[in-house]
C-alpha cells in the first residue's frame, strides 16, 4: 500500500472514527472539500478493486472446495468398489486353486 493511500485511509478513517464533519476534516488536514472528496473517492475505488480481486478468489476457492469434495466422494466409491472386486478375485483365486489341487489329487490316484 503506497503512503498516499495510507494517508487517505488515515484521513477518512479519522473522520469516521471521530465522527467529525467534512468541514472539520478539511480544517484538520488543511485541505479543501474537493480534495477531501477526491481522496475519499480514490480510497473507495482502491478498496472496491481490492474486494473484487479477493471475491474472485473466494469464488475460485469455493469452486475448488466443491470439486475437491466431489472428487473425495468418487475416491471413496472407487475404494469400496476396489474392496468388492478384490474380495471377488480372492474367492475365485482360492476356488480355482482348490479345484486344481483336487484335480491333481484325483489325477494321481
Amino acid at each position: 500500500m503506497t503512503s498516499n493511500i495510507k494517508e487517505n485511509l488515515r484521513m477518512v478513517l479519522d473522520c469516521l472514527n471521530e465522527k467529525i464533519s467534512v468541514d472539520e476534516a478539511c480544517n484538520k488536514y488543511n485541505i479543501n472539500r474537493y480534495t477531501f472528496y477526491k481522496k475519499r473517492r480514490l480510497l473507495i475505488n482502491v478498496a472496491l478493486d481490492f474486494l473484487a480481486r479477493h471475491l474472485e478468489n473466494v469464488d475460485e476457492y469455493y469452486n475448488l472446495y466443491n470439486e475437491n469434495k466431489s472428487l473425495q466422494r468418487k475416491i471413496e466409491k472407487l475404494q469400496k468398489e476396489k474392496l468388492y472386486w478384490e474380495s471377488k478375485y480372492n474367492l475365485i483365486y482360492h476356488y480355482l486353486n482348490e479345484e486344481m489341487r483336487r484335480q491333481n489329487i484325483n489325477g494321481c490316484e
